[in-house]
């Protein structure tokens, strides 16, 4: 079964506003990313949504067409949370930052598709991380850039102004993210990271968000985190796994029984249930494996090394059989087009 992520439509109203701001050609770059033109207005019913790679190639090509390789910054630093739904609605209303971004990171998946927020502490520093776990949707660093800007604002108004980052994070190199000053951050940047992220001191997580609303929170988080479980259920068990094996590739081993348990499942039933689509775990993890390793192998500056420690393979030899197995050549020779 044929899956394709999606995102909520209402997720263009800013970017494709920043365009014609910036003098762009908005309904142009739509028909040119296949979008609807009535997208943008699309309300939050069940087909409220665009499929992710048409949102990403948007900005992508607003960056290029307008020559601003900081569009998706730009665009996000003026993103309404409003946009995302009742989760950004919910998030707006939380009684603190914390709350939010958990929020944010627990009902992520009713708002985009094969992607993923992490929020974590270590030694008085939180971190939020953002990927989109499909490794097919590339290039993608305006998208990256966009949802950073996004967060950044939801911490600087707990904050009380944009100055509470510490350090901002890009998974792909300056010469596509574009060097510079980003707006609204003094902080270091760096890029070619392994996952795009913000950092900002942990003691902003009990801050008070400005629009807290008490009394709607509990109803408000319950009914976002509703819709993200009757999102997730939605789609076909096959992608669910994929998806689990993607969040865990290259954090230790990736087993069935692990999987199987974050989907609320046994390792029986599900081995059952992926029968029953005509499907096996190990065939499901070797193609989760090669998808991403063609998308790794085309960054010359990783080497095979670290490839197959983002892989989870247990050495590079591993990687190279298993690799070397699907698809007929070694990955240096697949690396030089060979």
């Amino acid at each position: 079964m044929n899956y394709e992520p999606f995102i909520v439509a209402s997720a263009l109203r800013d970017p494709v506003a920043c365009v014609i701001d910036q003098g762009g050609a908005a309904r142009g770059l739509m028909a040119d990313a296949c979008l609807p033109p009535a997208a943008p207005h699309a309300a939050d019913a069940a087909d409220g949504a665009v499929p992710l790679s048409r949102f990403v190639a948007f900005s992508q090509l607003a960056a290029a067409r307008l020559g601003r390789r900081d569009f998706g910054w730009r665009a996000g630093m003026r993103f309404d949370p409003e946009n995302l739904g009742e989760v950004g609605r919910a998030a707006l209303r939380a009684p603190t930052l914390g709350c939010a971004l958990t929020l944010l990171r627990d009902a992520f998946c009713a708002v985009q598709g094969a992607s993923q927020l992490r929020l974590w502490v270590n030694e008085g520093e939180a971190a939020l991380s953002y990927r989109i776990l499909d490794p097919d949707i590339w290039p993608r660093e305006q998208d990256a850039a966009l949802t950073l800007a996004v967060l950044a604002q939801l911490i600087g108004r707990a904050a009380g102004g944009p100055g509470a980052l510490s350090h901002v994070a890009f998974e792909q190199g300056s010469a596509r993210v574009g060097r510079g000053p980003l707006a609204g951050v003094d902080c270091p940047v760096s890029y070619d990271a392994p996952c795009n992220a913000l950092f900002f001191p942990a003691r902003l997580l009990d801050r008070r968000m400005p629009r807290c609303d008490a009394a709607a929170w509990p109803v408000l988080a319950a009914d976002a985190r509703s819709g993200s479980r009757i999102a997730a259920a939605r789609d076909p068990l096959p992608h669910r796994v994929r998806r689990e094996m993607q969040v865990r590739l290259g954090f230790g081993d990736v087993d069935q029984t692990s999987v199987a348990a974050a989907l609320g499942l046994s390792r029986r039933t599900l081995r059952r249930r992926l029968e029953e689509d005509g499907a096996t775990f190990s065939d499901l993890l070797a193609e989760t494996r090669e998808r991403a390793a063609r998308r790794l192998l085309a960054d010359p500056s990783l080497s095979l090394a670290e490839i197959a420690e983002r892989l989870s393979y247990a050495d590079q030899s591993a990687f190279e059989r298993a690799f070397r197995k699907r698809v007929g050549v070694t990955p240096a020779r697949f690396r030089k087009g060979g």
